[in-house]
């Protein structure tokens, strides 16, 4: 039989593998860059159009039809209809003046002096 020994090199073999040792590094060097600038492009260059995005997501306006429209009586008069209905949370401690609030959502949605009553006596009611 012919022997191994022979056939090998050692010092080829050892060449052969510091090359695919460097070659590995190299590849994981630059795949290590590629993602580093990756994160710099999305965290420091792109922080903007996500902060936006995300604050765009955090309403969602939908229209919500009526469950049923409107009722009249057998003589045609009319006992029910339909009438937008807003449910409003105010933060007392992120709005500075609550007057000044309470006028310009008046402005938008229609709200009586008794609405703006009875918030101010349930306002002075719950204080923490």
């Amino acid at each position: 039989m012919i022997d191994d020994a022979a056939f090998s090199d050692p010092a080829r073999e050892r060449k052969i593998f510091v090359s695919r040792l460097l070659i590995a590094i190299f590849l994981a060097f630059v795949l290590g860059l590629v993602v580093i600038a990756r994160y710099v492009d999305l965290q420091l260059t792109r922080y903007q159009d996500f902060a936006t995005h995300a604050d765009n997501n955090r309403m969602h306006v939908r229209p919500a039809p009526p469950s049923r429209g409107l009722i009249y009586d057998r003589n045609g008069e009319l006992l029910a209809d339909n009438r937008p209905t807003y449910i409003l949370t105010i933060v007392r401690e992120r709005s500075d003046n609550l007057s000044e609030l309470l006028g310009t959502i008046g402005s938008l949605i229609e709200i009586s002096d008794n609405d703006i009553k009875r918030f101010e006596k349930r306002l002075t009611r719950r204080k923490p």
